[in-house]
């Protein structure tokens, strides 16, 4: 029996291809038409799975992008601008260009592609701003207003408390205070 994927020469009972370690088990069976029901099924089951993995793959990559990407107004416009553009290009070839009745058609893919994309951007870009001056604005949240409190009264700043009361450890009695006279040698006419 040989390999389908490499053509190597393998035993008839061999499962697996010597060169290149394809499955092989199916093949001997296949060929005398008495494939098993059993094992389609569950092959069909992996490529559905490998299917539904890569799409899960491919949403994930595009939410991601579009979470990179935040919608903007100037590229909404720019998109809607472009398929317009397109559209005009497919109308004037389909109008003035002499071959163009066979292939103009083919332009419309691009014009509603660049279209939609554009349509779609603005509308995205709408619905964030509306929910970001939802979010900026929020809800009220102000309490009860209440009349003024009433003013403290001013505290006065009391004098030195030890001006005065120093006394000395021998004597008993209270030394006198002293102030500043000005620095050493002043006269008075400096003071």
């Amino acid at each position: 029996m040989y390999c389908p994927k490499c053509a190597t020469k393998n035993a008839d009972d061999a499962r697996f291809c010597r060169a290149c370690g394809a499955n092989i088990s199916l093949v001997s069976q296949a060929l005398e038409g008495r494939l098993p029901s059993g094992n389609a099924p569950d092959w069909w089951k992996e490529v559905e799975f490998l299917k539904r993995a890569e799409l899960e793959k491919l949403e994930l990559r595009r939410k991601k992008k579009m979470l990179q990407d935040p919608p903007s107004l100037e590229g909404g416009i720019v998109k809607t601008f472009t398929g317009l553009g397109f559209l005009l290009v497919a109308l004037s070839i389909f109008v003035w260009a002499p071959a163009g009745h066979l292939w103009w058609f083919w332009m419309l893919i691009p014009a509603f592609t660049c279209f939609g994309k554009g349509i779609s951007q603005i509308v995205r870009w709408q619905r964030e701003e509306h929910r970001r001056s939802a979010i900026i604005s929020g809800p009220d949240v102000k309490g009860e207003v209440n009349a003024e409190l009433p003013r403290a009264p001013v505290l006065q700043v009391p004098s030195s408390v030890t001006e005065g009361t120093t006394k000395l450890f021998d004597s008993g009695e209270s030394a006198p205070s002293s102030r500043y006279a000005g620095p050493v040698g002043a006269t008075d006419e400096l003071k």
